[in-house]
């Protein structure tokens, strides 16, 4: 199709989109996982690696609910090894993987539990999540948890809507112009997780390239590599960044600025990837798109 402008487009089309109700993207997602409160963190990550999620609410009542995510606890684990330095945190990580998730989610003050009616439109959602700068929230029908709507869904309806969405889904995103973010923050690959884990929390991303001496990117983490623990190898956030992505076999795909809007967003989709980084041709990082920036270039003139 190369360049070739979108028949379905109109600004009155992508307006309908918007106002359709929220139910029409949720209505693709995985079931709805929920947590204990006393379902301990270990117990959490189990949880999420089995189901394929990264967020689930940790319901007390009916109406008493509080979500819990990957972040959370990257961000639980990494504080503490801060506080406690490596010896302490190690001689107490027993302690730290027992802790119960609803302490998690009401430890992370960045990562608010939000919610709106389930009967909300597109843009009502989009609109929230920016304002509060979140990537997660919760769907309400008779205050009871209905649903959890993230990024991640946004961008599949965006995928499966692009036609109606942009009138250019198949221009290169240099064409288009959507070249993300720069500069990018990348770890060494000799790194331990947890420092890594440390510097993200701190600089306030969820993935980083990896690179080795010469610059050059050999990978990437993400928060989302917790996902590997369990009770026989916690012992694997005292790893490098390298050791632990050759021990799960982690691959990673980097952008090119030909791969058309459309490209981009099947990658993100389809493989699962919440950041696509870019590389010049010496092989350093130097861009990054994220699902925020998606829905940002695609939906931020419309919702403001």
């Amino acid at each position: 199709m190369g360049h070739q402008q979108s028949s379905f487009y109109t600004p009155e089309s992508t307006r309908a989109l918007l106002e359709e109700s929220i139910e029409h993207v949720v209505l693709f997602n995985r079931p709805l996982v929920t947590l204990e409160p006393t379902t301990t963190l270990l117990e959490t990550i189990k949880t999420f690696r089995i189901k394929n999620i990264s967020c689930a609410p940790v319901v007390r009542s009916n109406t008493d609910f509080v979500l819990t995510d990957v972040v959370d606890i990257a961000t639980f684990l990494s504080n503490a090894y801060a506080q406690l330095g490596r010896s302490t945190f190690e001689e107490h990580l027993k302690d730290i993987i027992s802790v119960p998730c609803e302490d998690l989610a009401d430890f992370s003050s960045r990562n608010p539990t939000i919610t709106l009616p389930a009967t909300s439109t597109v843009h009502t959602v989009l609109k929230t999540l920016q304002q509060h700068r979140a990537t997660r929230l919760i769907l309400l029908s008779n205050q009871t948890i209905h649903h959890i709507v993230t990024q991640s869904s946004l961008v599949e309806f965006a995928l499966l809507n692009l036609d109606r969405l942009h009138l250019r889904p198949d221009a290169s995103l240099l064409d288009l112009g959507f070249v993300g973010t720069t500069p990018v923050f990348a770890c060494g690959e000799n790194k331990v997780v947890l420092e890594v884990l440390k510097e993200m929390r701190e600089r306030g991303v969820t993935a980083v390239p990896v690179v080795n001496s010469g610059m050059v990117m050999s990978g990437m983490m993400t928060v989302r590599h917790i996902k590997t623990l369990n009770s026989n190898n916690v012992q694997d956030l005292f790893l490098t960044v390298r050791e632990l992505l050759k021990k799960n076999s982690a691959t990673y795909i980097t952008g090119t600025w030909t791969m058309s809007l459309r490209d981009l967003l099947r990658v993100m989709v389809v493989n699962t990837f919440h950041h696509l980084f870019f590389v010049n041709e010496g092989g350093k990082p130097t861009n990054v798109i994220t699902l925020g920036d998606v829905l940002d270039f695609l939906f931020s003139m419309q919702i403001e």
